[in-house]
């Protein structure tokens, strides 16, 4: 019903006084699935780790930080596997939130980010240290 609601909206906008119904958006969503052949694709982790990435790469060219994104994109790319392989609570996790979230904490360990400014306001700073540690493991990418 949403949708029909906002499709209605968008059409009235193009200047096309229709109404749209449910019958109609399930319509065309049956019709885009026939022309897809039903084939769907879901980005991976691994898709949203390197799409993220990538984009950091292009916005920071300048700072000369390529080695640094790399190292994130590597670690990321590994600790997903691993969650995903052998944590069941991680296996439904949402890819996108999954790439951010990695992406992000070892952003954070290659001093690309200072974790103290993601820690929440709710969290003390000796619990943020010690679960940033524990999260991070391992040797730094300057160690």
């Amino acid at each position: 019903a949403e949708l029909a609601r906002m499709a209605t909206q968008a059409a009235g906008a193009l200047g096309r006084a229709t109404e749209v119904t449910v019958e109609d958006v399930a319509a065309q969503q049956h019709a885009i699935l026939r022309a897809l052949e039903w084939r769907l694709y879901r980005p991976s982790v691994c898709d949203w780790l390197t799409l993220i990435i990538s984009r950091l790469q292009v916005l920071t060219a300048s700072a000369g930080w390529g080695s640094l994104w790399e190292w994130v994109h590597q670690r990321s790319l590994s600790a997903a596997a691993s969650l995903t392989l052998n944590v069941a609570a991680f296996s439904d996790m949402a890819p996108r939130r999954m790439a951010t979230g990695l992406v992000t904490l070892f952003a954070a360990r290659a001093g690309l980010l200072s974790f103290d400014r993601l820690r929440p306001a709710e969290v003390s700073a000796a619990e943020w240290a010690e679960s940033f540690s524990m999260a991070a493991g391992g040797p730094s990418c300057c160690a």
